[in-house]
């Protein structure tokens, strides 16, 4: 067990909330609560060998981890017992505690950082479950057999690198309509083309909420104005600037309200640039270029939950088993930011995913990032001495 990274000291900003789990218990025979379900599986999430029940239980018995749990051992039995007991919702205040813990000098480098705002990209991905759930059942797949996916939604915090907000759901919710419920007064919220809902877009604005959208190319806008970009707008793939408003259809009515529509040059197809539809009418239009261009950090975030975290496949057949686990795993990510002080990267996504094949220890390649993120800001130090010079 990396005890560097999840021990005595690393479990102090837990051990009040740990605290207040004590009087839940998650097993009928209240032989297990929940603080120790929570503190096996962030073992298990420090520890990407760890992929089962019976994993868990043979975790439990180890001398280090008996010490953490306070209990000799935690059978596979009382642990799969406890997914169909545990309140997912209980690790929301924990998860909102470590949050407001973060570094309040986390910040957008570059051209975004006199923004000062929060940042959200949004996006669900999916995961494999066994297919007699029936709370996860979609349509058969092409070889007829049952299928059976759950979507985990997710907005991240682009500036700290963590999650902000957390859904998991089965089959038949609409990506949209659960990011309606998840909005945040005052936030940027960024979404690729899956998103594209009027319903959406008007809950933004009458919260407060400004986005930018990646429109699909059935969605229809009406210029009413348009400005010439300039030449940073030229060197960020602007190739068009336009004021306007979206036309509607027979079943729901556009937001009555003028919006922008930013068009960039899409290096993976230069036959079909990108139309980002956005709220932001005063920003310059690199910077809405620059916007949409960090919603790969959720994605990035997808890529290390399923290599690093190992949720390839559910660890538990219940619902609130399932959502459990991808609760402890974004607890997981944030502890990991408080522990290094800074917004997680891809170089960690790298190497934690080197760890996760047995090709090294956390121990062997926490040098090697620290090492890697100091060469970074020494860049950014250069880099802003630079513009600063030129200017």
């Amino acid at each position: 067990m990396p005890e560097h990274l999840l021990g005595p000291k690393q479990l102090a900003p837990l051990q009040d909330l740990l605290d207040s789990l004590r009087d839940h218990p998650a097993h009928g025979n209240r032989r297990l609560f929940l603080d120790q379900l929570l503190v096996l599986h962030l073992l298990a999430f420090f520890n990407p060998v760890v992929r089962s029940l019976r994993m868990l239980d043979d975790l439990s018995q180890t001398p280090a981890a008996a010490k953490l749990l306070d209990a000799e051992r935690l059978p596979k039995s009382t642990i799969g017992d406890a997914h169909k007991l545990v309140d997912p919702d209980l690790l929301k205040p924990v998860l909102e505690s470590l949050l407001g813990a973060l570094p309040p000098g986390v910040r957008l480098g570059g051209e975004l950082a006199r923004l000062q705002r929060l940042i959200l990209a949004c996006d669900a991905s999916y995961f494999q479950t066994l297919s007699d759930l029936s709370w996860a059942l979609q349509s058969r797949k092409s070889n007829q057999e049952p299928g059976a996916r759950v979507a985990l939604h997710v907005q991240l915090d682009v500036a700290a690198g963590v999650p902000r907000g957390v859904e998991l759901c089965g089959s038949g919710h609409s990506e949209s309509e659960v990011a309606a419920r998840h909005l945040s007064p005052g936030a940027i919220h960024l979404f690729d083309r899956g998103y594209v809902s009027f319903r959406l877009l008007d809950a933004l604005l009458e919260n407060g909420g400004d986005f930018v959208l990646r429109l699909t190319t059935q969605t229809r806008f009406a210029a009413s104005a348009t400005r010439l970009p300039g030449g940073a707008d030229r060197q960020a793939g602007v190739l068009g600037d336009e004021d306007g408003r979206l036309q509607g259809c027979t079943k729901s009515d556009p937001p009555d309200r003028t919006l922008r529509l930013v068009t960039v040059a899409n290096d993976a197809d230069p036959q079909k640039p990108l139309r980002l539809l956005t709220s932001l009418r005063d920003l310059p239009a690199a910077q809405v270029a620059l916007l949409y261009r960090q919603r790969w950090q959720v994605e990035l975030f997808f890529r290390w939950l399923k290599t690093y975290g190992h949720f390839t496949r559910l660890l538990s057949h219940d619902r609130a088993g399932g959502a459990w686990g991808f609760y402890v795993s974004v607890i997981g990510v944030v502890l990991l930011a408080l522990y290094e002080g800074r917004a997680p990267s891809k170089y960690d996504l790298a190497l934690l995913s080197v760890v996760a094949c047995r090709g090294a220890t956390l121990q062997q390649i926490l040098p090697i990032l620290r090492r890697r993120h100091r060469e970074r800001e020494l860049a950014r130090i250069a880099d802003a001495r630079r513009r600063t010079r030129s200017k």
